[in-house]
């Protein structure tokens, strides 16, 4: 049955919920606020995944996080707020929502929940309409909190724009939004310069809004964040990650996916990213360079295939002979042999080649996977993806 069948069906005045708001906030612990709700330190990179098969950018580096969508159909107007036309959620029917939410993300209970109402944010609403989005807001959070008391909540947005930009303030206050989520996709037109426009503006408004508060936006592989309208290429990414490490305190990557070799530009960008941003980036004198069938970073999906590999002396001085580790912490389906793993040792320039051979699953749960061509003078990247 659906949730909101059993809901009667009346209007939500603007009074009326305010009386239902303003004791539900009273009874919040004073510390509510302070419980563990910080977003992790440094720039990190979260992932909003669930559909198998998925990118699996945890194995990557990234953070598994959650994202809540207007399930209930929120809208707001003059003479209140309404779910499907009618009674708004139940205090229950809304928290067992936000925690399916988080199960199907896999979200962990002190990362991150954002909440995505696009049609009650109050950027998109105006006179006694955003007066009651706001107090509907208020209690939104709050059961949120409750919820999931450890993760840090925050509110998917346009945050360059500047309507009700008062009550958005109000929304940042002690105990209720604890970080910002604004929309940072990457659209065809304007390009770079309307991107950079829209991410000056957010960050204007937002640390104008709230200082102390991370601003965390939403990006996405896919241009305007809508699967099928074409990946963005390696430079793009590199241009967005750079950009963003310098001026916030990460990023959220919107339900990605990889899809067969257009997919390489955005998805070689990201393991490269994510190698620096964790520290484990290719590094030593011997490089190796994988050649799969395609010439791509694509290996058939539900086979097993055999991809050569050159490991090139890329120094001034010769390299000792050296051993190709096996390969460890591949995702659940896939599996990596190599044919020779003894590395002879070598002149400036030289080069050796051998091979391995790669099980790729049919159908997830991960249809990508990071192997480390690691030998004992240094690793060397290769992100594949099952197509």
């Amino acid at each position: 049955m659906h949730v909101l069948s059993v809901l009667r069906r009346t209007v939500t005045t603007a009074a009326a919920l305010a009386a239902a708001v303003v004791p539900a906030l009273a009874l919040a612990p004073a510390a509510h606020a302070d419980q563990a709700r910080a977003l992790r330190s440094g720039f990190t990179v979260y992932t909003n995944e669930r559909n198998v098969p998925t990118p699996g950018l945890e194995n990557f580096g990234a953070v598994r996080s959650t994202v809540a969508y207007d399930y209930f159909h929120l809208t707001c107007d003059a003479a209140g707020c309404y779910s499907d036309g009618g009674a708004l959620p139940t205090e229950d029917a809304y928290k067992a929502k936000i925690l399916d939410y988080v199960q199907q993300f896999h979200g962990g209970p002190t990362d991150p929940v954002v909440l995505d109402f696009e049609p009650i944010a109050l950027t998109e609403v105006s006179g006694p309409a955003a007066t009651n989005a706001f107090a509907l807001w208020k209690q939104l959070i709050h059961w949120t909190h409750e919820a999931m008391p450890k993760a840090p909540v925050g509110a998917y947005g346009y945050d360059w724009k500047t309507t009700n930009i008062d009550l958005v303030k109000k929304l940042h206050a002690p105990g209720l939004l604890d970080f910002f989520a604004p929309r940072a996709y990457f659209d065809k037109t304007p390009g770079m310069t309307g991107w950079n426009s829209n991410l000056d503006g957010a960050l204007a408004n937002d640390h104008a809004i709230a200082p102390g508060q991370p601003v965390v936006p939403y990006i996405s592989p896919s241009f305007s964040g809508n699967t099928g309208t074409g990946y963005l290429d390696g430079t793009q990414i590199d241009t967005i990650f750079a950009t963003l490490k310098a001026r916030t305190q990460g990023v959220v990557v919107w339900e990605p996916d990889a899809k067969g070799p257009a997919a390489c530009g955005w998805f070689n960008a990201f393991s490269a990213n994510m190698g620096t941003l964790t520290n484990t980036a290719s590094h030593g004198p011997l490089t190796a360079k994988a050649t799969t069938p395609g010439g791509d970073c694509t290996v058939p999906a539900g086979a097993t295939t055999t991809v050569p590999v050159t490991f090139t002396n890329t120094s001034s001085a010769a390299t000792a002979a050296t051993t190709v580790q096996a390969p460890g912490g591949l995702p659940a389906g896939w599996s990596v042999t190599w044919s020779d793993t003894s590395v002879p040792a070598l002149a400036p320039g030289a080069a050796w080649t051998t091979s391995f051979t790669v099980t790729a699953p049919a159908a997830g749960p991960d249809n990508t996977a990071l192997l480390h061509q690691t030998t004992g003078l240094g690793d060397t990247r290769f992100a594949m993806v099952a197509y």
